[in-house]
């Protein structure tokens, strides 16, 4: 080879060099060619957290194949942007919400709960009214109203009530260690009296009202004072009392998650760090029931069942079923079903509704 030819050789990959590698640290820190804009953007990321791996996604009405891994599907590549993420799984109701994509950065989604889209189980059928529970592992206890009367649970299977008996009284509500004592000062939270006291232990002093213990977490006494729709909490670990007005319902689970709805809000208390979210309801007449295991909060209006997410800033709202009457709703004892007293249009009973896993 001649001197010019290898002069030639050298400077032809000094050149392509030169050219190429730019472009190689470019692509490396995301830059990309956005031909809808004809300009060189620096895209963003998009994790979408979901157990499932199965799921459908779409960005903006197209079909999008993200990688599956560490409990999210990561999607790579994406200019900034408004993007709308749609997850579907046959069977199941879609979720879908809206981001900002912006370059550079990493975009995480709340996480993805897909219920199923399907009608509640009628499981019996008749007027019934739960018993309310002292303890949040009980298992939730139904009175039949109907003629023949008594009292009613799920079976082991989660799956049909079967009447409470002799073998059944590990289902029976345990009576709390706690009582709530009339005075001329208000109402006494007392604790029992251990060996070594002759006397009970004044905890709190509450207003004078109707009040009634309501099920709470290991470490916690709470009470209801339905005629003035009043909640009262006492923290025996920090020795404090917290009590909020107007109130219509109340639910604790049992990672010391309290949420309330009041004045038309829906407000969510984390007892270990003492932080609160605060959201408008826009619903009437809500119950709620508060699940452990996913993040979402359950919301029933006089006719509706709503899946609410939970810790988030805008909080997807999804419609899950319908009935003629909603009176209450209740978790089952293991939380795979929401068990919910209303009617249909074929009269008044219980319906069983699957929960995700």
């Amino acid at each position: 080879m001649s001197k010019n030819a290898r002069r030639l050789l050298y400077w032809g990959f000094v050149s392509i060099f030169v050219i190429v590698a730019p472009i190689l640290l470019l692509l490396s820190a995301g830059w990309r060619l956005n031909f809808a804009r004809w300009s060189i953007q620096r895209t963003g990321l998009l994790l979408v957290t979901t157990d499932d791996r199965d799921v459908r996604v779409s960005l903006n009405g197209g079909r999008a194949n993200g990688t599956y891994r560490d409990h999210r599907l990561w999607f790579s590549q994406l200019f900034p942007g408004a993007v709308t993420v749609n997850v579907q799984k046959d069977g199941f109701h879609a979720w879908e919400k809206s981001y900002v994509i912006n370059e550079g950065l990493a975009t995480f989604s709340s996480p993805v709960v897909l219920f199923p889209d399907t009608s509640p189980r009628k499981i019996a059928s008749g007027s019934f009214q739960f018993v309310p529970q002292t303890r949040l592992d009980d298992a939730p206890i139904l009175t039949s109203n109907n003629p023949t009367g008594g009292q009613w649970v799920l079976n082991r299977d989660q799956a049909d009530l079967i009447a409470l008996t002799n073998d059944t009284n590990s289902a029976k509500p345990h009576e709390p260690p706690f009582a709530l004592v009339p005075s001329p000062n208000g109402v006494l939270l007392t604790k029992a009296a251990s060996r070594r006291a002759e006397h009970p232990t004044t905890l709190a002093t509450l207003p004078t009202g109707s009040w009634m213990f309501t099920a709470a977490p290991e470490g916690f006494v709470s009470a209801y004072d339905n005629h003035a729709r009043r909640f009262f909490f006492y923290d025996e670990r920090r020795a404090s009392e917290w009590m909020r007005s107007p109130i219509v319902d109340a639910q604790w689970n049992t990672d010391g998650i309290l949420a309330t709805i009041g004045d038309n809000e829906l407000n969510v208390l984390h007892t270990k760090d003492g932080t609160t979210e605060t959201s408008a309801l826009g619903l009437p007449g809500v119950r709620l029931a508060l699940p452990r295991h996913i993040p979402i909060i359950l919301l029933a209006d006089h006719t509706t069942v709503h899946a609410r997410e939970r810790d988030v800033a805008d909080p997807l709202d999804t419609t899950l079923f319908e009935l003629t009457s909603i009176d209450a709703m209740a978790l089952s004892q293991d939380e795979k079903n929401l068990i919910v007293i209303g009617a249909d249009e074929n009269g008044p009973g219980v319906f069983l509704y699957p929960l995700p896993s």
